[in-house]
């Protein structure tokens, strides 16, 4: 229990400490983004984010295209067995030249493809996958207070793994 809330206080510290500057380059398109190693799943969750997330332009006959500063796609062990999991980080894509609707307070969608499953965790501010013991991965999801039934500034976070197929929330 120990060493569980020892990541969890430096997976907050991380995410102050990785907090975003004003001096950034411009978004590469998603079209640059190889996804040669990943699912199918994975690729037309990317194509549908290209054609619904930046459909508002800044100026009329301009048209918006998504874009992202880092790599929106992670790969992480996250079963006991060798299970991996594309992580999709909503929070990494931007518009260029165009508006988008989420990446508000309450943060932006987290999805995941296991196994060729597609599973929604919601609206997310952050996330880290940690290693609880030597071989239990643990998905770490930060999220708006009220989604712990507290005032949106506070701390939520919740804990999950990986059994039988499924995201098992770690208070279960």
């Amino acid at each position: 229990m120990k060493r569980l809330i020892l990541s969890i206080l430096f997976f907050l510290s991380s995410l102050h400490a990785n907090g975003e500057t004003t001096d950034r380059p411009d978004p590469h398109p998603i079209d640059t983004l190889d996804l040669s190693n990943f699912s199918d799943q994975t690729k037309n969750l990317l194509k549908l984010a290209s054609k619904e997330l930046c459909i508002r332009p800044y100026e009329e006959g301009v048209i918006p295209r998504l874009g992202y500063y880092q790599n929106p796609i992670e790969i992480h062990k996250v079963g006991s067995n060798e299970i991996m999991a594309e992580i999709i980080d909503y929070n990494r894509f931007t518009c260029i030249q165009g508006f988008h609707d989420f990446s508000g307070s309450a943060g932006a969608p987290l999805k995941l493809v296991v196994n060729g499953k597609i599973i929604n965790f919601g609206y997310h501010r952050s996330w880290k996958v940690i290693n609880f013991s030597e071989n239990q991965p643990v998905l770490l999801v930060s999220r708006h207070g009220l989604s712990c039934d507290r005032a949106g500034y506070r701390a939520c976070i919740s804990a999950y793994v990986y059994e039988e197929g499924e995201f098992v929330h770690a208070k279960n």
